[in-house]
């Protein structure tokens, strides 16, 4: 189902811009409003500036992890819900966290970042 154009936000963080814009076009030919960051404290900076509906969230990132970014989006009660997806290549084995909305392990096509949005939406 497309949502209308420009009506939800999707915050795409990731530090290869090959990736960050392959995601933002394949999400914006899907008709959501895409917003990027290429580090963690660009993050940070954007989901106050924004208000994202969701967020797309490599963990390797320069300045500020993506652990971090997560950690801080959780901590305060205006983010504690914020639907994230994390898109990573590192060994997810360990990771145990409750209230992911779901995790995508690189190499990641644009559309399965496209499909976990769409599951996330439907969760809100």
């Amino acid at each position: 189902m497309l949502a209308p154009i420009g009506t939800v936000t999707v915050l795409v963080v990731e530090d290869d811009p090959q990736l960050r814009e392959a995601y933002r076009n394949y999400l914006a030919a899907a008709r959501y409003r895409v917003v990027l960051a290429s580090d963690g404290l660009a993050a940070l900076t954007t989901i106050e500036s924004e208000r994202p509906d969701v967020v797309v969230l490599d963990l390797g990132l320069p300045r500020v992890s993506g652990w971090d970014v997560y950690r801080d989006l959780r901590s305060r009660p205006e983010t504690a819900t914020l639907p994230v997806i994390i898109a990573t290549g590192n060994d997810l084995r360990d990771i145990h966290p409750r209230d992911l909305v779901s995790f995508l392990k690189k190499p990641i096509s644009p559309e399965a970042v496209a499909v976990a949005v769409e599951k996330a939406l439907v969760r809100l």
